[in-house]
């Protein structure tokens, strides 16, 4: 999930701005320039909404300091009056007072350029992507991990890329493409960071080199989280470089533990707050085991499929593949991590709720559509579902419903 820093030394639109992009992202606060200096070292946001005029520090001036500090652009969005916009020569703005889907709109768009920049520099750049993390016998305080952060941004160029997700950091570098260059650039990382730590923590990366292991961005990343499962497993840090001839990555200390190992490789390593969402051929795997684990264990749980139909009245304005994003992602980040969800359609979902009742369902169902109805996008389609529990009896299905959601809902 993005994480986003707002700034602004007005409590009441503070607080508008952070209602509006907590439901989809992870939002951190400041009340002024300072003070966000030292929340973005804390934090590493991925994007900045700042107020343009405020005392001390206007946000031209905090975007300024940060590009000094860490040596490249922070994607910024802008907050402003309704005559201060000249000032901004061009730059990203909303107007105030803020309008829910314009900012959540204009955020969008500049958190896509992030992702866009990672996948056209591994489909076009030559270099190393890395995947670092800081390890040890204890958490990192937040001294190692200012530290290591200072350190990392000394050691990118401008065009070279980095993002945080949870405790990992991604991480393109130019014209990086040797094992031993990448050795050297994590060691002199992790000197940095034994130094801060009294040796009680070190950098632990996985290292992926394109084009000459791919030019695919998610397929990259997946190597190198892959890498640094393994380096992990050892639990003395270091660096470990994908290799497509060998089981394991090629890395320079003793071989781990077989059950750590497979382990570290395949959890997930920035569990986000959100339901399990995942691809048709994966869900038909859970799905399988789910029905297994409740026959064996005389447990239950409610499958829903979900399905949006354009209204009536058109639906030109509105792809209704992209109304299904956004009901898609609504939804997502309104059940339990424990949930599960597949598209099946265009304009449709699968959902499966372990361990609930009937009327928890229901009133989960009527939960999102009412959260739903307050969308702007919601005008563009109504929503229909089917519910159906999943039992321990031969999966018998019962309290089969069909429904169909109006707008007086």
């Amino acid at each position: 999930m993005f994480k986003i820093l707002i700034v602004d030394d007005e409590h009441m639109m503070l607080t508008i701005a952070k209602r509006v992009l907590s439901e989809k992202y992870e939002v951190v606060t400041a009340s002024g320039g300072s003070e966000a200096i030292e929340v973005y070292s804390k934090e590493q946001p991925d994007m900045l909404l700042t107020d343009l005029l405020m005392p001390g520090m206007s946000g031209i001036e905090l975007k300024a300091a940060l590009r000094e500090k860490y040596g490249r652009e922070i994607p910024t969005l802008f907050m402003t009056g309704v005559d201060e916009s000249a000032e901004l020569d061009g730059a990203d703005h909303v107007t105030k007072p803020i309008n829910a889907d314009e900012l959540l709109g204009k955020t969008a768009e500049i958190l896509s350029g992030i992702e866009d920049r990672f996948a056209r520099v591994c489909a076009n750049g030559n270099g190393a992507l890395m995947l670092a993390e800081i390890v040890g016998s204890s958490a990192p305080s937040q001294a190692v991990t200012d530290g290591f952060v200072q350190a990392l941004h000394k050691a990118l160029m401008p065009d070279d890329l980095l993002e945080k997700n949870g405790s990992v950091f991604r991480i393109f570098v130019y014209d990086l493409s040797s094992d031993s260059s990448a050795e050297e650039f994590i060691a002199s990382l992790d000197k940095t960071v034994s130094k801060l730590s009294d040796g009680k923590n070190s950098i632990a990366a996985g290292v992926v080199f394109a084009p000459e292991h791919g030019t695919d961005c998610a397929e990259l990343t997946s190597f190198a989280e892959k890498c640094l499962a393994d380096i992990k497993s050892r639990k003395n840090g270091g660096c470990a470089v994908f290799s497509p001839f060998d089981e394991q990555p090629i890395a320079g200390s003793s071989s781990p533990s077989n059950l750590q190992s497979l382990s570290l490789m395949f959890e997930e390593h920035s569990m986000i707050d959100s339901a399990f969402v995942i691809e048709t051929e994966a869900f038909s795997y859970v799905y399988r085991f789910l029905l297994r684990y409740i026959q064996s264990y005389s447990s239950s749980a409610y499958k829903l499929l979900v399905t949006l139909a354009p209204h009536s009245d058109g639906f030109d304005e509105e792809p209704i593949a992209e109304v299904t994003d956004a009901f898609g992602d609504m939804v997502a980040h309104s059940l339990r991590k424990s949930d599960i969800m597949v598209r099946t359609n265009d304009n449709q979902y699968l959902i499966i709720l372990p361990e609930i009742t009937e009327t928890d369902t229901e009133r989960l169902v009527q939960r999102l559509l009412r959260k739903w109805s307050t969308l702007d996008l919601a005008r563009f389609a109504e929503v229909s579902y089917e519910a159906e529990a999943i039992i321990a009896e031969k999966h018998q299905r019962e309290h089969r419903r069909n429904v169909r959601a109006t707008d007086e809902e």
